[in-house]
């Protein structure tokens, strides 16, 4: 009964140590994927529709929900030009419901139920068009499974300086890259990973499998 005890304990061990590692390596996995992916969309050229200003003008001549809804889609904009589109200040305004009329499309929140429509084609950034949620709906419906594409005479190209990624309260605040590798918890546990304690990790999951 004693030996029983014993090595149920020893099992409990392994496999607690075993879940903190495989926990600590999936936490890096994500991290790391987070970066390839920011890597994969970052925005090099914004083309704004030639139609925009007035699309901008026409809101704030609406009244004061307007005005303040526009200067709100400038100052995403300015976020989008110098941050990127993983940035909080960018990320945090996407819409909650997804966009299925047109590929790679992202709508934006202005606030006031005005909406900003962004298109991604590569690392081109479309930016077609800006207006209330109903006249938003509207566009969408015209322009379903439309194809942007770089070179339209009707958008206006600027190449832009987004850095990537900045920020993190949008996100778990434990994803950031130094408090990641400096925690004082993983550093231990991955200086006592070794080829023998990762064989007995699995050779006591194997084991608590058979019994």
């Amino acid at each position: 009964m004693t030996n029983t005890i014993n090595r149920y304990k020893k099992h409990e061990k392994v496999l607690t140590e075993a879940s903190r590692f495989i926990l600590y390596c999936i936490k890096t996995w994500v991290y790391r994927g987070l970066h390839i992916l920011e890597k994969s969309v970052l925005i090099r050229y914004l083309l704004c529709s030639r139609t925009f200003d007035k699309q901008l003008k026409a809101m704030r001549r609406s009244g004061r929900k307007g005005e303040w809804a526009a200067m709100q889609c400038e100052v995403l904009l300015d976020n989008i030009r110098g941050r990127g589109i993983l940035a909080d200040e960018v990320y945090c305004k996407r819409t909650k419901n997804g966009e299925y009329r047109i590929s790679n499309c992202v709508k934006y929140d202005l606030g006031n139920g005005y909406r900003l429509v962004t298109v991604r084609n590569g690392s081109y950034l479309f930016i077609p068009f800006a207006g209330t949620h109903d006249e938003t709906d509207q566009w969408l419906d015209r322009r379903k499974h439309y194809e942007f594409r770089s070179g339209n005479p009707a958008y206006r190209k600027e190449t832009i300086s987004a850095k990537g990624y900045h920020g993190n309260s949008c996100r778990p605040k434990n994803e950031d890259k130094n408090e990641e590798l400096d925690d004082p918890y993983e550093e231990q546990i991955m200086t006592r990973v070794d080829e023998d304690m990762l064989r007995q990790i699995f050779m006591g999951l194997y084991g608590a499998n058979k019994q």
